[in-house]
């Protein structure tokens, strides 16, 4: 997601804060999670992050779903809502620093993400490195695969059989991203196909997999 462990952002896209490794959210219950599991076990942690702020946030996460996201829109700048205010954004940041606390996320996201999209690769039939990538994409970015774009998969590789995986991979990319929300459909395609092919730019930035590890070479059975 480009959050590393530290990085914090706003209510720019109605999920209040999103923040982490993976973009744990607000909105969907993550961030308060892995916050809340952290001051079960060790609440000095939480305080040495979060000083004079950690009751409000703590009173913050037991609340209601309303309350939070009020509250993330209280601390988001400017019009389009991306940072956050001092000192939540530095205290977000050393949070994310902590060593105990990045074990929490790695857990979460290999629970909730990666494991869900190891099942999602062999549904799809994605038995490679770049598959996988593809399959744990969705479900980072999108939540998995919809039955939306399920059923489209499901229509356009009957209509146009897929000799490759590469060939899959694309028409897996391309209805993911078509059944997008709308004003992200784009950049969801751009990301999507640069992992499907292996090479792409996405936020104005070339990225060539290879380079970071991934390539179109068999999972382990």
């Amino acid at each position: 997601e480009g959050h590393d462990f530290t990085l914090a952002q706003g209510n720019f896209d109605g999920a209040g804060v999103t923040w982490g490794v993976i973009g744990f959210t607000l909105r969907h219950g993550e961030l308060g999670k892995i916050v809340l599991e952290i001051q079960d076990r060790n609440p000095a942690l939480v305080r040495q992050a979060f000083g004079g702020k950690t009751d409000e946030l703590i009173r913050i996460l037991r609340g209601s779903k309303a309350k939070q996201l009020a509250f993330a829109d209280r601390i988001s700048l400017g019009a389009s809502k991306v940072r956050l205010a001092e000192p939540w954004r530095s205290a977000f940041r050393r949070f994310g620093e902590m060593q105990a606390v990045q074990a929490v996320q790695l857990r979460f996201a290999d629970r909730d993400y990666f494991r869900p999209a190891v099942q999602s690769a062999r549904r799809l039939r994605l038995r490679t490195e770049l598959g996988l990538a593809l399959a744990f994409d969705i479900h980072v970015q999108n939540g998995g695969v919809s039955s939306a774009a399920r059923e489209e998969i499901k229509r356009q590789l009957t209509q146009h059989p897929a000799d490759t995986e590469l060939e899959r991979r694309v028409i897996i990319a391309n209805a993911v991203a078509d059944h997008a929300r709308p004003q992200f459909r784009e950049d969801v395609r751009s990301r999507k196909l640069t992992i499907a092919t292996g090479t792409g730019r996405v936020h104005g930035e070339v990225f060539v997999l290879r380079n970071w590890g991934l390539a179109a070479v068999p999972l382990p059975v």
